[in-house]
């Protein structure tokens, strides 16, 4: 082998080493780089398994590969993640881009031949190992909002095994100078029963730290909860903290560190999280069924049993970037009986299981347990104490078939959903069977919301508790066409980061069912005859229709046909005119 050859073999060599050192580019063409969800943040029931990047309320900021590697997969759907990258990196890592808007050019018609082949907006497309390469740096899509209420860039990196990482931890760490914030401590006091009293100190807003008062009990079964809140700048988006342990007589006790999240394990954040007028509070103890990496507890304190006597104990919150936040407090466990008159911090009522948010009403009972149900689950008929007005189930087109029932779990929280028959209904009630009209609702804020199907036995899978109740959704779904424009012009040639723009104005339909809500699969929409695929916007009401490029000028007729969960169809012909513009 001649001198010169080694010295190119040498040089490649070091140069793919170099790369492989080089650390990733960010993945967002955008100054500015703040996080509104961090990873493993609590999510209403789950973790948040990435990042989510700013992006000043606009969509269509650079979306770029942050290494050299392949696309080996891309997802579209109404929900989810919406328009999806994934990006397999030289590196061995996969880096996932969600709620994009839109892709480039290359891919873009890719996906667009697969879907009109299909006649289907939701695609999954896998590619095989280096089919599609790109390079670092590359523009992959644009920002967007699919699938999501706001414009931001979701973000993740993933283990070979696809399991999620803290991205924090592996190049794409953010500046951040500020200490989690340790805003109340909770102590909760006794278990079983209708509820357990509990002692706070905060306030859930002001930060505490340093020495909190001295608690004083009178039995040693306490379990302890704090509302910690990370912020990484100026801008102060509530995250989660990264890592937090709590210490009794110098001994840690509990510890927990976000690094990795399994999929399989996600809904263990109902484990770990306690819903509380200030918010999700952190449990400081573990959950036997909690089988998160990087969770670890003393088995003693684990049953929440304080011998008698007076303990020392330290709370420590850490973020990514080091910055910690610690507060210290004192308890007396006192071997009296009685409640003791002063001890030291406020009661705040009860936790857990929560309290009951409907009143008993109607004919006995009004109360019970599902025999059915593994774990067992206690229900309670009668009127929600925060009743969503008549006319807003006239509106949505709901007509009720029951009463409303709270159901909840008479022990441990709920973990996963538990089939459970609905008590005592009149036979006057019972609907038809299988009749797809008929679903399971659950109260929300200010609506009721579509849960699931009701079961020809009347059975129907708990998710989360909750007041639910049985209606019938009667009303087909609305296609608002009157506000849409339909005198488009032709735009001229725009490339926006090296991906080419429409031609034609994208039309924004409003289409709606604020009952079972809009079965997606359902959508279908023909252009002057032919089919057409468009995208839905479930987070708006609507559906986004691009028109192909080479159309051209005069008068089309789009065919809107869509139906809801309850088979209601709607239809709606709309007539589009189009005329030139400037030129190429």
């Amino acid at each position: 082998m001649s001198r010169v050859l080694v010295f190119i073999l040498l040089t490649v060599t070091a140069w793919g080493a170099a790369a492989q050192d080089q650390p990733p580019q960010w993945p967002l063409d955008l100054d500015s780089r703040f996080l509104t969800g961090n990873f493993m943040e609590p999510r209403g029931g789950r973790f948040h398994s990435g990042l989510d990047l700013k992006t000043n309320s606009r969509t269509g900021y650079a979306v770029v590969a942050v290494r050299d590697g392949w696309i080996s997969r891309v997802k579209l759907a109404s929900g989810g993640y919406g328009k999806a990258i994934y990006l397999r990196g030289d590196d061995g890592l996969t880096y996932v881009y969600g709620h994009l808007d839109r892709l480039a050019d290359g891919l873009r018609e890719h996906v667009r031949i697969l879907q009109d082949r299909r006649g289907s907006y939701d695609l999954d497309l896998a590619f095989e190992p280096g089919a599609w390469p790109v390079a670092r740096g590359e523009v992959l899509a644009l920002s967007g909002q699919s699938a999501t209420s706001g414009p931001h860039l979701h973000f993740e990196v993933r283990a070979a095994d696809g399991s999620p990482l803290d991205p924090q931890a592996h190049g794409f760490a953010v500046d951040d100078t500020i200490a989690p914030e340790i805003l109340a401590v909770r102590a909760v006091t006794a278990f079983g029963g209708e509820g357990a009293p509990t002692l706070r100190w905060g306030d859930g807003e002001t930060p505490l730290s340093g020495r909190l008062p001295d608690l004083q009990l009178p039995s040693g079964q306490v379990r302890f909860a704090a509302r910690i809140v990370e912020r990484s700048d100026r801008l102060r988006y509530r995250l989660g903290a990264w890592r937090v342990r709590l210490y009794v007589d110098d001994h840690e006790v509990f510890a927990s560190r976000n690094d990795q999240l399994r999929w399989g394990r996600n809904r263990q954040q109902r484990l770990e999280y306690l819903r509380t007028p200030l918010g999700q509070e952190r449990w400081l103890w573990r959950d036997h069924r909690v089988t998160l990496d990087g969770r670890s507890s003393f088995d003693g304190f684990s049953q929440a049993d304080l011998p008698p006597g007076r303990h020392r104990l330290r709370l420590v919150a850490e973020d990514r970037a080091g910055n910690r936040s610690e507060v210290r407090w004192e308890v007396d466990v006192v071997p009296q009986l009685g409640d003791l008159a002063d001890p030291g911090w406020p009661a705040v009522g009860f936790v857990y299981p929560e309290p009951w948010l409907v009143e008993p009403a109607g004919p006995a009972p009004t109360e019970g347990v599902c025999a059915d149900s593994e774990p067992p689950i206690h229900w309670r008929r009668g009127e929600p104490m925060t009743p969503v007005p008549l006319r807003w189930l006239q509106l949505a087109g709901l007509e009720p078939l029951t009463a409303a029932v709270h159901f909840r779990p008479s022990g441990p929280t709920l973990l996963d959903p538990v089939a459970v028959t609905w008590p005592h209904l009149a036979v006057a009630d019972l609907p038809a069977a299988g009749d797809p009209t008929v679903a399971v609702y659950r109260l929300g804020d200010d609506e009721w919301e579509y849960e699931t199907d009701l079961r020809e036995s009347l059975a129907f899978d708990l998710d989360r508790p909750g007041v639910h109740a049985v209606l019938r959704d009667v009303a087909a779904p609305v296609i608002a066409t009157v506000t849409v424009d339909t005198l488009l012009t032709r735009l001229p040639e725009r490339r926006r980061h090296g991906i080419a723009m429409p031609r034609w104005p994208v039309i924004r339909i409003p289409v709606g069912d604020h009952g079972s809500g809009i079965d997606w699969d359902s959508l279908s929409v023909k252009l002057s005859g032919g089919t057409l695929v468009v995208e839905p916007d479930p987070p708006r009401d609507r559906i986004l229709v691009e028109l192909p490029d080479a159309l051209p000028p005069g008068r089309h007729v789009l065919v809107v046909d869509v139906a809801d969960r309850a088979g209601h169809r709607c239809r709606a012909d709309l007539p589009v005119y189009l005329r030139a513009g400037p030129g190429p």
